[in-house]
């Protein structure tokens, strides 16, 4: 593989049932993820010149291929990287599928080093944050880049679950998040990116905080209390973190 393709990497498991002409589908191709994610994060990609005609990506978590095929369309070639390929739908001369594991050593699985990495919905479910941004960094070119999404566990909805329940279980985009797998704390993301070698480029924050399991008059008190006392900037209070990170030159 060259430098102009996209590699995404598939480690999810069996893709749920879906329904081609619900709204949240691309051409088709159904969208694994909160509603309007893959539109945002595709505008923060170009909003930071990172959508180049012939560009590398390498998509890890692909699923059924949403995101790939969104990142072909634009004029990127793609190669699909998973372990399920007869459930990747993305197709197109530009879109091609090898295999790899996002919770293994994934960069093993790309011959060349690529422009940008994009991991949606991804972070969250491997085993070890620190060794897949290790992995994401061997694959980057040097001044590449990092877009990833991960459910935001500082919200103040996360705080009041984590209080009444004892669990982070109903962050958005993954409603069994922390059954499996740790959260990624805001705090431990950037600092895993760090020690990886990555400098933060920008932070945005997509939907509204995840609203506490069983939400009653006591769970909205405390959101109310929550959000007021720690005064969070609205973008660290939303449900998803979108971070971008950058591989020095």
């Amino acid at each position: 593989m060259t430098a102009g393709n996209v590699v995404c990497t598939d480690h999810f498991g069996a893709i749920a049932s879906w329904d081609p002409a619900a709204p949240d589908s691309y051409r088709g191709i159904p969208i694994h993820s909160s509603r309007g994610l893959h539109e945002f994060a595709a505008a923060e990609l170009g909003r930071l010149g990172l959508v180049r005609q012939g560009a590398s990506v390498l998509d890890l978590g692909p699923r059924a291929g949403a995101m790939a095929q969104r990142l072909g369309d634009s004029g990127m070639l793609v190669t699909a990287a998973g372990l399920r390929p007869a459930e990747f739908l993305a197709r197109g001369p530009s879109v091609r599928h090898v295999t790899a594991d996002a919770d293994g050593p994934f960069e093993a699985a790309v011959p060349a080093p690529v422009d940008l990495v994009v991991a949606v919905d991804t972070i969250g479910m491997v085993e070890n944050p620190n060794a897949f941004l290790r992995s994401c960094f061997a694959c980057l070119l040097p001044g590449g880049s990092l877009l990833l999404t991960a459910a935001n566990a500082d919200s103040s909805g996360a705080a009041v679950s984590f209080l009444m329940h004892g669990t982070f279980a109903r962050l958005p985009g993954n409603p069994e998040a922390c059954l499996h797998v740790p959260p990624v704390h805001r705090a431990h993301l950037l600092a895993a990116a760090d020690r990886a070698g990555f400098r933060t480029v920008s932070e945005a924050g997509f939907g509204a905080g995840p609203s506490p399991p069983g939400s009653g008059p006591v769970a909205g008190l405390l959101l109310k209390v929550a959000r007021a006392s720690r005064r969070a900037d609205p973008s660290r209070d939303a449900g998803i973190l979108v971070c971008v990170f950058r591989r020095p030159a």
